[in-house]
């Protein structure tokens, strides 16, 4: 079944089962504010996502407030091509943005197009990393991730009171900000930040070295994420200041994974699996948990868009999350795809996964260089310190698999039996009807969504 004609029919069946408290959420003559929550390279280490060893109270109780979503999933697993395929609903590859700093086009509509044409005052905080400074898609424009590099001393004092003057110049307009935070982006420890989370109680994952280092900036990234708690936390109690948060539509999502070996630039889970929060008042329901089924940030464009009240446009893929947000409907994807795209190499990585197994494909690649990792992860401490073990010959298997240089070109994993993704079973003969399967649904989503790269 094509990917376009398995939309239309869950698109269906989920309008179908729009209850009569939908309908009223979605007939109320107020539209609803849209705040977005950005993190900058952040797995699931948050203590709503079942990590104990961090601290996180206000993401914790935004998830209390709404809807946790279990199995969310990126497009991309670099910044810019996550973040265009979100704000767009269209794959990176289909608009030209799948290779990192790859800007959108002119001629390419976002949400806040959308959302302009209906009253909305629209804004964009911090990162962007989707068009230059003075975004023209934008009504407003904060300053942004270079200003607050440089500056450190303006960094932590400038989120709550930026986004208050955007919300004396919304006025009673309806509002749509995209905030993008730059935790916890690397480097750690560019200006002082307080020591909350303890290296003892940081989860090492096995395809990572268990020493002091590794454990330690394990704990640098901890702190970053729980200043990025601070700074929602804060944004949020602007709302309640305003009487504004009942009506105010707030998702906090990632936009690629940590950024340790192994992890963001890669398509494994630890890449493109994303934090995924949803609170609107009592819209949602207090403290909803949803992992029945893959949900994918494709989706988020239309989602918001449906909110406001705006048929998906038809350039979108993906579904909209309306229903399941209210608590009508259950999401019906059963597959989820992403991307990543090298610049120099031309090497490209794409996966689709299931519930249950995982099949990546790698284009363009020489077998015999080891994995591509990205840049500010070649200088971090647990970069080091699996490079001090291989030299001394003493990684494990799972260590050693971000290192080898014999690579294959199809990778398959069974998740429920290796969620780590550490046994390639793409050879074995038993499993050759999946990967038929999974092969084929990809290069079908490829054709129908214009991948240039298809038969390269």
């Amino acid at each position: 079944m094509s990917y376009t004609r398995l939309f239309l029919i869950c698109l269906s069946v989920c309008g179908a089962a729009i209850s009569a408290r939908s309908a009223e959420a979605l007939n109320e003559s107020t539209k609803p504010n849209i705040l977005v929550l950005i993190a900058d390279d952040a797995s699931m280490d948050f203590g709503c996502y079942g990590n104990a060893g961090i601290k996180t109270p206000n993401i914790d109780a935004l998830a209390a407030s709404g809807l946790r979503i279990e199995r969310a999933f990126l497009t991309g697993s670099q910044c810019s091509p996550s973040r265009t395929a979100m704000i767009t609903g269209q794959f990176a590859h289909t608009i030209g943005t799948e290779k990192l700093s790859s800007k959108i086009g002119p001629s390419t509509k976002t949400i806040p197009d959308y959302l302009s044409e209906q009253g909305y005052f629209t804004g964009l905080m911090l990162k962007n990393h989707m068009e230059g400074k003075g975004d023209p898609r934008f009504h407003w424009y904060g300053r942004g991730f270079g200003f607050y590099r440089t500056n450190p001393a303006e960094w932590d004092r400038t989120v709550a009171d930026g986004f208050s003057t955007f919300l004396d110049l919304a006025d009673d307009r309806p509002f749509f900000m995209w905030l993008g935070f730059i935790d916890p982006h690397r480097a750690y420890n560019d200006h002082p930040i307080e020591k909350v989370n303890d290296p003892k109680d940081a989860t090492v994952p096995p395809f990572l070295v268990d020493d002091e280092a590794t454990r330690r900036d394990l704990a640098d990234y901890y702190d970053e994420i729980s200043r990025l708690d601070g700074h929602v936390g804060e944004v949020v109690a602007v709302l309640k200041k305003r009487k504004q948060l009942e009506n105010t539509l707030i998702v906090f999502v990632s936009d690629n994974g940590m950024p340790f070996p192994r992890a963001k630039g890669t398509v494994y889970d630890t890449g493109i699996r994303t934090p995924l929060i949803f609170s609107w008042g009592d819209r949602i329901e207090a403290g909803s948990v949803y992992k029945k089924d893959l949900v994918s940030t494709i989706d988020l464009a239309p989602t918001l868009l449906d909110a406001a009240g705006i048929a998906k446009p038809e350039p979108m893929y993906g579904e909209s999350l309306l229903p399941l947000l209210l608590g009508d409907a259950n999401s019906s994807r059963e597959h989820i795809f992403a991307e990543r795209h090298q610049k120099r190499s031309g090497e490209y990585l794409l996966t689709i996964r299931s519930k249950t197994h995982k099949l990546i494909y790698t284009g363009a690649m020489n077998a015999n260089q080891p994995l591509i990792t990205v840049g500010e992860v070649y200088t971090s401490p647990s970069w080091y310190a699996l490079k001090e073990k291989e030299k001394a010959g003493t990684l494990t298997p799972a260590q050693q698999r971000i290192l080898e240089s014999s690579r294959a070109d199809i990778e398959l994993y069974d998740l429920a039996a290796d969620p780590h993704e550490l046994e390639n079973i793409a050879d074995n003969p038993e499993n050759q009807t999946i990967v038929r399967d999974l092969l084929g649904r990809m290069q079908q989503l490829r054709r129908e969504t214009n991948d240039p790269y298809l038969d390269k």
